[in-house]
């Protein structure tokens, strides 16, 4: 279960496609998909999202995410401070994200860290 507390959202305004980077709470724990532990903490999320009505569609596998503090407790604060780590760099992210999927987490986790 994830407890999401900040979401920056990019629309492009001639295809309509909707990118999020959202920071978040994750409870962790085993991930059936890959057989690994995911663990508990903060987490930054980048995702293609499809917004449509009443509804938001992912494609499966289409995003990425990575772990930027293992906490044992949810904390609203460090959630927080994370996000206004990474909200001046979020146009950055995007336009390396829709570069290269993987490198746009890179520097996500760059900014948020330094």
């Amino acid at each position: 279960m994830a407890i999401k507390v900040k979401d920056f959202v990019w629309r492009d305004q001639e295809t309509g496609k909707v990118i999020e980077v959202e920071v978040y709470y994750k409870l962790g724990g085993m991930n059936y998909f890959t057989g690994n532990t995911n663990p508990r903490g903060v987490y930054i999320s980048i995702s293609p999202v499809e917004v449509g009505g009443h509804f938001k569609t992912f494609t499966m596998l289409s995003g990425i995410s990575t772990c930027v503090e293992h906490l044992a407790r949810k904390s609203k604060k460090r959630i927080e401070y994370w996000a206004s780590k990474i909200e001046p760099h979020v146009d950055e992210i995007i336009a390396r994200f829709k570069e290269h999927c993987k490198e746009a987490i890179h520097y996500a986790y760059e900014r948020a860290v330094n």
